[in-house]
């Protein structure tokens, strides 16, 4: 109910008024067991569109929009419509949170790669050996793997 109020959709007495008047009549409704049980949701919506309408109309406010609509929101309330919609609420607030945490951790692996590629680059860099260098090298390898002996033919 603190929708309605935070949404100033009824003044306390109107929302004490219509809540009671409400889960009366679904109850009754409920009870009466004529109604087919999924029904009774929009069912119970319904009343309590007429009976936010009543209330706004034994208040003397004129404010019947709003009263319609608040009346809506208890009648959902009390078919537990609103129970649904809560749990529907908790699972994307936990998928935000799981969404939040792998962000936090890409944001750490990311300053963990900056981090090393910073100390890659303050490493000193080995010098670029001539290719007069390199091949000598490679032809020393050579030699050694084959024994020394190298024949012309």
């Amino acid at each position: 109910m603190e929708v309605i109020q935070n949404l100033s959709l009824m003044t306390a007495g109107e929302l004490a008024l219509a809540s009671f008047l409400i889960g009366m009549i679904v109850q009754a409704v409920k009870k009466w067991g004529k109604v087919p049980s999924n029904l009774l949701p929009l069912l119970a919506i319904g009343i309590g569109i007429v009976v936010g309408l009543i209330t706004v109309a034994a208040t003397y406010d004129t404010n019947y929009i709003n009263g319609a609509i608040a009346g809506g929101i208890i009648g959902a309330a009390t078919s537990g419509l609103v129970d649904v919609g809560s749990g529907a609420v908790n699972t994307v607030k936990t998928a935000n949170a799981e969404k939040q945490a792998k962000v936090a951790e890409n944001a750490e692996l990311k300053a963990q790669v900056a981090c090393l590629q910073k100390l890659m680059q303050s490493q000193p860099q080995a010098a670029p050996e001539s290719s007069a260098q390199a091949s000598a090298a490679v032809s020393v390898t050579s030699q050694t793997t084959t024994g020394g002996n190298t024949s012309e033919a």
